[in-house]
């Protein structure tokens, strides 16, 4: 018993000297907590404008004041002009809590991905953060104006991606998976687009549209609907709205328009060769749960014929936007951000091999084909309202 007591009081001060706190732990008023960072050409454009919205600690009588900061510096590489914000406010900066990184446009349409070489590499770096494109604007202003709304209104741009799921306009795209498409044969990545807008004479921030990348460079721009039809292809949202066009007008008091609620979607793309045996072709296949959430002209909600005759406009017009999309796309940015490549890497390995290497340009060749079948659930509406 006695001999047990011993070994019991000498595993407790063992455990508590290897065990209490950390060898490598930093008080936080000793270091600047990002969460978002900004990277621009200098004006000659032989070094990075590095821009850093953190959070500062600032000890007082009552206790800790968090108070947030905004700072830039420049240097030849992207760590060096991080490195050199340590000085400015005597505190080293805290990346495990970074949240977003912005990249101007003109950046952006260099090699990205040597750009962004410190944030894959740096230990502290979490590989879930957000990338956004800034067009229009320097990535510096955005985050500027991000840390103003923050304190006025508890605006940022993370709690804004969390509704990309809900809206489709724009993607969501993290580090990792960036990096992933980057080096990936058979799909590109496409990245949110910030823009700052006036409201009432105050500056905001809109997230809307995407970047397209080839070759690590961003090569152009899609619009809102643009974004949408390409997220729809690759199944990246949840229960976004799809306003389609019954009948065109002037303006809002002419145009009939329905308002499709989507409930949930199931994109299929398959490829087939073609008698050839080499050229091939694509077949997207998509089907659609949805509910009438808003409609601009009257309509008999419960006379079948109405509702068939609204099902086939919107899958006539979601099939059309699909075929522009692709096609614009194919032409001017022959990126692959579809996945067609992924369908036919699986139809047909060995084609696939002898494929890649020049699939850019096969990309923008390729035909085809869309079918889409809208279910319509619910109308929202028991009665007729014409």
């Amino acid at each position: 018993m006695k001999h047990r007591k011993s070994i019991f009081i000498l595993l407790t001060i063992v455990c508590s000297v290897l065990l209490s706190g950390c060898w490598s732990y930093s008080e936080i008023d000793e270091r600047l907590v990002v969460g978002t960072v900004g990277i621009d050409y200098a004006k000659k454009k032989d070094m990075y404008r590095i821009t850093i919205r953190a959070i500062n600690a600032k000890p007082t009588a009552s206790g800790i004041e968090l108070v947030p900061v905004v700072i830039s510096t420049e240097g030849k590489s992207v760590f060096e002009a991080i490195r050199k914000s340590a000085p400015l406010y005597g505190r080293k900066t805290y990346w495990s809590h970074l949240q977003s990184i912005i990249i101007s446009d003109k950046v952006a349409q260099e090699d990205v991905f040597k750009t962004l070489d410190f944030f894959y590499r740096d230990a502290e770096v979490r590989q879930d953060n957000m990338l956004y494109i800034s067009c229009g604007s320097s990535a510096e202003e955005v985050v500027r104006l991000e840390a103003v709304l923050q304190k006025e209104r508890q605006f940022t741009l993370r709690y804004a991606m969390r509704t990309q799921k809900f809206v489709g306009t724009f993607p969501e795209q993290d580090l990792v998976e960036f990096g992933s498409k980057i080096l990936e044969e058979t799909i590109k990545p496409i990245v949110p687009i910030i823009t700052i807008y006036k409201d009432q004479g105050k500056d905001m921030i809109r997230i809307e549209g995407s970047a397209v990348f080839l070759n690590r460079r961003m090569v152009g721009k899609l619009s809102p609907h643009e974004t949408l039809v390409v997220v729809l292809l690759r199944n990246e949202f949840k229960n976004p709205l799809m306003v389609s066009t019954i009948n065109e007008g002037k303006d809002l008091t002419e145009a009939k328009l329905a308002t499709m609620e989507i409930f949930d979607s199931r994109t299929k793309i398959k490829s087939s060769k073609k008698s050839d045996g080499e050229n091939i072709s694509v077949l997207v296949s998509i089907e659609l749960n949805a509910g009438v959430g808003e409609m601009n002209y009257p309509m008999n909600y419960v006379d079948e014929k109405s509702i068939k005759n609204l099902k086939n406009t919107v899958e006539a017009d979601i099939r059309d936007r699909i075929l522009k999309t692709v096609k614009f796309v194919q032409q001017d940015y022959k990126s692959d951000v579809f996945g067609f490549g992924k369908a036919v890497e699986i139809s047909n390995p060995k084609l696939w091999n002898n494929l890649k290497n020049e699939w850019d340009k096969e990309f923008s060749k390729v035909p085809v084909e869309v079918q889409v079948t809208v279910n319509i659930e619910n109308t929202g509406k028991v009665v007729s309202t014409e």
